[in-house]
């Protein structure tokens, strides 16, 4: 369930990565924080910076094997 739009359903992931990358764009998941801000000092608190470069790769993105999608 969407919490912040209740009204509106997000449709079925593997649906819309499916027809994205038919159109030739990528579907990509990140987490709640932007990528740049995980390479930029200063934006994450250093205890949660190590976990959180475990699951994102070098673009700042969720790595294929932890993607929810």
């Amino acid at each position: 369930m969407d919490y912040i739009n209740p009204e509106a359903p997000w449709p079925h992931l593997g649906w819309l990565k499916k027809e994205l990358e038919a159109h030739g764009f990528k579907f990509r998941e990140r987490l709640c924080v932007y990528p740049r801000y995980i390479k930029e000092k200063g934006w994450v608190d250093d205890v949660f910076l190590g976990k959180i470069k475990e699951y994102v790769g070098e673009d700042g993105l969720v790595k294929p094997k932890w993607e929810a999608f």
